[in-house]
């Protein structure tokens, strides 16, 4: 984005021609020079806009959506468009939609002039030829001049994606007045040459920050709060002091640090920190957020979340247990979550709902909870072991459990797998074989779902030889009447 560096001169050299003037300094001394520095710097702008299309067109190419017949409709100094059904249903076209202009019900209205000066992105996203409106061409000559001669490769959008610096900053050193901060989500896309006035305000960066020739769409940034510049009474430029990680984000956010927010949903945060939604209501919104399709680095924003949900879990353990007391097994998996159980009980499949619905009626404290939630599971376990069910042990996985503290009962497990399958009697019955037991057993399972037997327990003498094919390979034994 090293195109950018120049625009502000411009402002600069407006306020020198009417300096200039005052003076009554010639313009053959400087005017030409002036309106060559000025074409220069539109060549630069279309640069930029052409990078940001480029950008939009590789998002367009990644994520599939097809270019559509728009079926513009004008209404006054706008236009109405149709948009296709299953483009509306991915949330990357409603992203690229809300970073070209389209706004209204559905974003289906745009003004003449976001067409002109985003003529060459909306062309990849609609068949419709836009050459045929007069106004739409009038906007398009303003910011591109006479030529079609521009190419929007995607290729060069991958930029604006790339890894960024890793940069260090100790922000609670530099700055010991926390509300001096403001954690923001720079929207590069919106606006490139401003770098984007952010939707939930009209900040932008300030172009004479060396950081802001480094920022790209999604970019989470520590900036002072207090603005470099004021214009118009509307727009304010904020300082960049670094960019921050993840992490450094919610916990500054946790502190009670500001934040402006953009894709990453930074204020469920904030909520669950003043318990308007409790941690896993939070989790879910964040796993279930439909943008994740295209954010970037989502995954590792997911793994500072759950940092953050899980040291709030351990400060406010009392708070979750009351409220996770109500349809316990609506909340098996919280209260797994919770008492930080998830690993340990990895390989076993128990009614976990009824284990805990019953010690809530024994007014079970939190801090003895845990103990007495797995003394339980061992019961559950020993329980299953004794009655030796046909098949009862498929509940059991026991890679997933060999380092688990239930992994003594695997010797157990193995030898009544083995048991229960070598004392089933399969009958032949002229030339075929009823495997009707058999298959209910935990290898009998096995074997009918590779050889894919479904509910069919009479197979023939083919399909009974990989039966005990199967069983030759396991050392386990067949008896056949």
């Amino acid at each position: 984005m090293d195109e950018i560096e120049n625009f502000c001169v411009i402002e600069k050299l407006k306020l020198m021609k009417n300096q200039f003037e005052v003076l009554e300094i010639s313009g053959e001394l400087y005017l030409e020079s002036y309106r060559k520095y000025k074409e220069e710097i539109k060549e630069l702008e279309k640069k930029v806009y052409l990078k940001k299309f480029s950008y939009l067109k590789l998002m367009i190419e990644k994520y599939d959506i097809k270019q559509t017949k728009g079926e513009f409709k004008k209404k006054r100094n706008t236009y109405i468009v149709k948009h296709e059904e299953k483009n509306l249903e991915n949330p990357v076209y409603d992203y690229i939609l809300s970073r070209i202009g389209f706004y209204g019900a559905q974003d289906q209205v745009i003004k003449s002039t976001d067409i002109g000066m985003n003529f060459f992105i909306m062309k990849e996203l609609f068949l419709d030829n836009l050459s045929s409106f007069p106004d739409i061409i009038y906007y398009k000559k303003q910011s591109w001049g006479d030529t079609d001669d521009f190419e929007v490769n995607s290729i060069k959008g991958f930029s604006l994606l790339s890894k960024y610096i890793n940069y260090s900053f100790d922000i609670d050193h530099k700055y010991s007045n926390i509300n001096d901060v403001v954690v923001i989500e720079w929207d590069l896309a919106n606006k490139p040459i401003q770098g984007s006035i952010v939707q939930q305000g009209s900040f932008i960066p300030d172009h004479n920050n060396p950081l802001f020739h480094d920022l790209k769409p999604f970019d989470l940034c520590y900036c002072k709060k207090m603005p470099e510049k004021i214009e118009g009474n509307i727009i304010k430029k904020l300082n960049v002091i670094t960019k921050c990680s993840f992490k450094d984000a919610i916990n500054s956010i946790s502190k009670g640090m500001t934040f402006i927010e953009g894709f990453y949903p930074l204020s469920h945060v904030k909520s669950v920190l003043n318990k308007e939604i409790n941690p896993f209501e939070a989790h879910e919104k964040v796993m279930n957020n439909p943008n994740k399709l295209f954010i970037p680095h989502y995954s590792q924003f997911v793994d500072a979340f759950r940092e953050f949900l899980f040291n709030f879990i351990k400060k406010e353990k009392n708070y979750i247990f009351e409220q996770m007391k109500d349809e316990p097994e609506k909340k098996t998996n919280q209260l797994l979550f919770l008492l930080d159980l998830k690993q340990e009980l990895e390989g076993l499949d128990l009614p976990y709902s009824e284990i805990i619905d019953n010690l809530f009626t024994q007014d079970v404290k939190i801090s003895e909870f845990k103990a007495k939630f797995l003394e339980k599971v061992h019961l559950s376990i020993k329980e299953i072991l004794d009655k030796a069910e046909a098949g009862a042990t498929i509940i059991f996985n026991l890679k997933k459990m060999r380092y688990s503290q239930f992994s003594k009962y695997s010797f157990k497990i193995v030898s009544l797998r083995k048991e229960e399958f070598e004392s089933i009697k399969i009958k032949k019955v002229d030339d075929s074989y009823n495997l009707s037991e058999i298959l209910k057993t935990y290898y009998g399972k096995k074997f009918s779902k590779i050889l894919n037997l479904g509910l069919k327990p009479m197979v023939n003498p083919a399909i009974f030889k990989k039966f005990l094919d199967f069983s030759k390979k396991l050392k386990l034994k067949v008896n056949v009447v």
